[in-house]
């Protein structure tokens, strides 16, 4: 028996009425400093928190080597929220009025001592002075 691990990740903008203008939903790839990261947890290691989102203007394919975004332009504070018993979580964030603004192509979990958990690219989201994006970010454990 193994263990998978997939992240999905939907990202909703929505206007200064609340109106939601644009939505994506697509898959990330987990790093290999982000699987590092959880394999330590399991160490007996200081645990790593991840417990940011990031977003950027890179356009770069993601790749197991990235330690960061290729352009990041903002990081907020995101929640944790574990669904379905064990074997789901979500982390999610927003990026409100003011925050993250112009043309967003790439997102990451980050860690608070800065360690990327992952990365995806995307079209772009275009993110006035006045929108709020929300990121959520669904992490699904299957056995396999």
């Amino acid at each position: 028996m193994s263990l998978k691990l997939t992240v999905k990740v939907v990202g909703s903008l929505y206007n200064k009425d609340g109106k939601l203008t644009q939505r994506i939903v697509t898959h990330n790839l987990i790093t290999n400093s982000g699987y590092t990261a959880l394999l330590n947890n399991f160490g007996g290691n200081t645990p790593t928190v991840f417990n940011k989102i990031a977003v950027g203007n890179g356009a770069t394919p993601p790749s197991l080597q990235d330690v960061s975004l290729v352009a990041e332009t903002a990081r907020t504070n995101a929640t944790f929220k574990k669904e379905r018993a064990l074997s789901s979580g979500t982390l999610v964030a927003n990026f409100i009025a003011g925050e993250a603004t112009g043309e967003i192509t790439e997102a990451g979990i980050v860690a608070s001592d800065g360690t990327l958990f992952d990365r995806v690219t995307f079209a772009p989201i275009k993110k006035g002075a006045l929108d709020t994006l929300e990121l959520t970010f669904t992490l699904n454990f299957k056995e396999v």
